[in-house]
């Protein structure tokens, strides 16, 4: 029979057996907004994104800001954020909201660096929390609480960003005594559906030889203190930047870089909010060319009990480069859909929700510069998912 025959016999029978169910959306033109890069504001180097839209619609980008020279701490390193109020269309000027300086006794100025938000919905509180290297980095962290050593700082902003406290220093509350780094993993935190403020953090420790170890910093009481979780690493096991989602029935699940020659992601969940975890396995369909990754949950569009994950790194298994957004409709156990932002360089990227139900993308690109881009639900999951 030929084919054309066959086709309408498939047509008039009801049966449709060559193609998928799922509809495909063309690529959308997608707007890609350059928000930092090399000189604006007289920095030298911008990098490590991190994106969150407020209840209001407030888009709030924030960045390591290297001022005099590239590199991590120990350096001069600024906090620095810009903002947008219309969906992330146009963006206010670029604020230093952190500055430590040079402290009288150090050779190097103190860095602000690693930050990650979280918006605490019952407080109307934006909060940050971010590595402070008091003239160290991960290599040169002592032991203890002060000194040269690396803590974790907090601040927080009632007015949607405009305006920041001072830096309030949390590292005695859930640093212990032998950890030598203490520092944030980049990116956001979550707000639990019981109201616990919680956001991922590493450490070096003399008592297991300096493995990187990983770790939640959690508040119950919106910010005024904070504790330390239990590690889902041990002393065979390099972890450093996670990222956190809670799934439906209150399970934490954790999704982790790391840095021991698996290069795909790292899994754990808790469901008893971090005081024990599980093995970790590794998500095979989740490569990892050792760096930092975003993940975030968001309200399922059609079923209120059930959820959507997004998620988006470097879709490599060697280099940052083939930057990808994909989506999990079953709790990340499969991820449906893939969408390539960029073939070329990729590295450190944030995910939000943004007011209007659309996907916010910000993301380090090559020479240096950080990239904002806008992507719908609908383009997102080939139609099958869309918020009006």
């Amino acid at each position: 029979m030929k084919k054309n025959h066959l086709l309408f016999l498939f047509t008039f029978l009801g049966i449709w057996p060559f193609c998928p169910s799922t509809k495909v959306i063309a690529q959308e033109e997608m707007k890609t907004t350059e928000l930092f890069s090399p000189g604006l504001a007289g920095i030298t180097e911008y990098r490590i994104p991190s994106l969150i839209s407020t209840p209001k619609g407030t888009l709030i980008a924030m960045v390591d800001a290297r001022v005099d020279r590239r590199g991590d701490i120990p350096n001069n390193v600024d906090l620095a954020i810009r903002r947008s109020s219309d969906n992330g269309e146009t963006w206010g000027n670029v604020e230093v909201i952190v500055d430590y300086g040079k402290p009288e006794g150090y050779d190097i100025t103190w860095g602000a660096a690693d930050a990650a938000m979280v918006y605490d919905k019952e407080t109307l509180t934006l909060w940050a929390l971010y590595t402070m290297g008091q003239g160290v980095g991960i290599r040169q962290s002592q032991a203890g609480f002060d000194g040269h050593t690396c803590q974790i700082h907090a601040i927080y902003s009632k007015d949607e960003g405009a305006s920041w406290s001072d830096p309030i220093d949390i590292t005695k509350q859930c640093k212990r005594p032998s950890m030598k780094f203490f520092g944030t993993a980049p990116g956001v935190g979550i707000q639990t559906k019981d109201g616990e403020l919680v956001f991922c953090i590493y450490t070096t420790d003399e008592a297991n030889g300096g493995t990187m170890t990983p770790y939640l910093i959690i508040s119950d009481d919106h910010g005024d203190t904070w504790r330390l979780s239990a590690t889902w690493g041990d002393e065979k096991t390099s972890v450093t930047e996670t990222q956190l989602v809670e799934l439906k029935d209150g399970t934490w699940m954790v999704n982790s870089r790391n840095h021991y020659g698996r290069q795909h992601r790292a899994i754990a969940t808790s469901n008893d909010k971090g005081k024990s975890w599980s093995d970790i396995q590794f998500d095979n369909s989740l490569a990892c060319p050792t760096c930092m990754a975003s993940l975030i949950s968001i309200p399922h569009p059609k079923k209120k009990k059930k959820q959507l994950l997004v998620f988006s790194n470097p879709d490599s298994i060697k280099g940052r480069k083939n930057g990808t957004v994909k989506v999990s409709d079953d709790e990340g156990k499969t991820w449906k859909w893939s969408k390539n932002i960029t073939k070329g360089g990729y590295g450190y990227s944030c995910l939000t929700q943004l007011k209007d139900g659309s996907i916010g993308l910000f993301y380090e690109t090559e020479k240096s510069r950080l990239n904002f881009v806008k992507l719908s639900l609908e383009y997102l999951t080939d139609g099958n998912y869309n918020v009006k």
